[in-house]
């Protein structure tokens, strides 16, 4: 699959970088045309992996979705990332859609890392997701992806999973950095004040994303390592102020982590579907201890199929350097021709 690939966005002032990309890329993506923009490199420190996200909704993104996978895996890296939402939010929950994607996660020949999302099991309540319930569909996406190692096969990372009953949080140290993968998802989080069994779902997964993440940190601090890489689904919404009642533990972890870990901090996400790399928290006039050392790294997703590159540096200003990586229109428009095969 031919590549579009906008390499190494660093940050520039409010992002207007970032947002005339975002433009011309749509832009050419319905003209037909591919997009590539070429800048140089942060020199790197040997970790560099790819991330994705919200995606593929629908059968008609797979091949795509699939291809976009195999060309990341082509190059290597020690893992790939899945930050959730396997299928769109109003596609039906069913074991036939996660073992699909179960399949491709176990096809990959390099491990894989994966978070759920809200379209897997939160927001299967919604009719036209089959009207489930959420606290099934989530046993299901668990015993589906992790119950069987050899799904996402990644025992060579060393995973620690500190409460067996969340077997999707998990932390390790991989080449000097902490990677954190942490059950936050979209739809508040599932944080429904007038649902009692959403509410003690969600107050038992805060706690435990509260014990891993103090474990983690702890384990960072402690080993002096170069950085923090914590995976999520949702968008926390950094810029709400106070936050919403369903990210409100996760804002008040952080801040206790900015406060016991002295290196930088990056939080990668999907959930809302376009990229954005930035600094959140000194935006918006943060008061928070630290708060110049927390990055936010947004992936794309559908419709915009897409994937990121993210690299540590050697540069304390800008420890991340990114590579965001879409198909080419070209490739996208052969596939839908070819009915998405």
């Amino acid at each position: 699959m031919a590549a579009t690939e906008v390499r190494s966005l660093r940050l520039c002032p409010a992002r207007q970088c970032i947002i005339a990309l975002t433009l011309l890329f749509g832009l050419l993506w319905g003209s037909g045309t591919a997009l590539s923009l070429e800048r140089p490199e942060q020199p790197g420190t040997g970790l560099r992996f790819f991330v994705v996200g919200d995606a593929p909704y629908g059968n008609a993104e797979y091949a795509p979705f699939k291809r976009l996978l195999q060309e990341a895996a082509e190059q290597d890296p020690p893992f790939i990332v899945h930050v959730g939402d396997i299928k769109g939010g109003g596609e039906p929950c069913t074991e036939a859609r996660n073992r699909r994607i179960a399949e491709l996660f176990q096809a990959q020949p390099v491990p894989v890392l994966y978070t759920p999302g809200d379209n897997e099991w939160t927001d299967c309540h919604r009719q036209s997701a089959g009207g489930l319930d959420p606290i099934e569909r989530l046993a299901a996406l668990r015993a589906r992806f992790f119950a069987d190692p050899e799904v996402l096969h990644n025992a060579a990372l060393k995973l620690q999973v500190p409460d067996p009953a969340y077997p999707e949080n998990a932390y390790t140290l991989k080449d000097g950095v902490m990677l954190v993968l942490l059950h936050l998802v979209g739809s508040n989080n599932n944080h429904r004040s007038k649902n009692s069994a959403a509410m003690a779902e969600w107050r038992q997964r805060s706690a435990a994303n509260r014990r891993l993440l103090r474990e983690a940190t702890r384990l960072a601090q402690q080993s002096q390592a170069r950085a923090m890489v914590l995976f999520f689904h949702a968008n926390p919404l950094f810029e709400r102020s106070p936050p919403s009642p369903g990210f409100a533990p996760l804002m008040s972890d952080l801040e206790a982590l900015l406060s016991s870990y002295s290196g930088p901090v990056l939080a990668v996400h999907g959930d809302t579907h376009r990229f954005q790399f930035n600094q959140p928290l000194l935006r918006n006039r943060s008061a928070v201890k630290g708060a110049e050392r927390l990055w936010r790294l947004e992936v794309p997703g559908s419709p915009f199929l897409g994937g990121v590159w993210v690299s540590l540096t050697s540069d304390p200003a800008e420890p991340f350097a990114i590579s965001v990586v879409y198909p080419s229109a070209a490739e996208a428009f052969k596939t839908s021709l070819s009915g998405g095969h």
